[in-house]
């Protein structure tokens, strides 16, 4: 299963809408950097890739500052993010649930035949 989609990204994450779709792309790959390097289930892949992809996203968007006096402005970001900040957001606590469901070194994964 590919990584997530822009789109996809977008419909999980309405409050996304001032975020431009390069940096969304961005968010997606280092995202899929994780997810695919964890054993996740090929069918869980993608919902694991656009879950932390709308995290690192809206982290970001929460830690950009902007100011503007007339026709100037700045804008700055303070993203630092380490893993105990998947809390911080509904997205990054789906990811987590589904990395203890399905990608936890030393989790018990039992087929019964």
């Amino acid at each position: 299963m590919p990584k997530s989609t822009v789109e996809n990204v977008r419909l999980t994450a309405a409050e996304l809408v001032g975020v431009n779709n390069d940096s969304i792309k961005l968010f997606i790959d280092d995202a899929w950097l994780e997810v695919d390097a964890l054993p996740f289930k090929e069918e869980v892949k993608e919902k694991a890739c656009r879950y932390l992809a709308c995290h690192l996203a809206v982290l970001n968007n929460q830690n950009t500052k902007s100011e503007q006096v007339g026709s100037l402005k700045k804008e700055y970001s303070g993203f630092h993010s380490t893993f105990t900040d998947l809390k911080r957001t509904v997205y990054g606590q789906e990811y987590l649930r589904l990395y203890n469901q399905y990608a936890k070194k030393g989790s018990l994964s039992l087929v019964v035949i």
